[in-house]
């Protein structure tokens, strides 16, 4: 059910540790995106969440499926943001600008 659903992960944007989890999806997939595109910026931040949730699996934490999606989900944030930047600056990266 999709209410359910819903209600977990309303719940579970209350909790302090799964905002840092967005917030740190937010801030790679903005800083990765701008300087290597928004589809590498979300990559990026998915990629980070993936391999916390390794690292947690190693006995360094508790592993959750809700940290990766609040993870992920941040990452789409940044990535969004980060291809907004890019088009008001109009260039697709600032590594393009460079290499230009």
């Amino acid at each position: 059910d999709v209410r359910l659903v819903w209600e977990r992960v309303r719940e579970a944007a209350k909790q302090p540790d799964k905002r840092k989890h967005f917030f740190g999806g937010v801030a790679i997939a903005l800083v990765v995106g701008i300087l290597f595109g928004a589809l590498v910026g979300f990559i990026a931040g998915c990629l980070a969440g993936a391999i916390k949730e390794w690292w947690d699996s190693k006995g360094h934490g508790t592993v959750e499926l809700m940290d990766f999606v609040f993870t992920a989900f941040g990452a789409l944030c940044g990535a969004l943001l980060a291809l907004a930047i890019c088009a008001v600056c109009k260039i697709p990266c600032v590594l393009w600008l460079i290499l230009k």
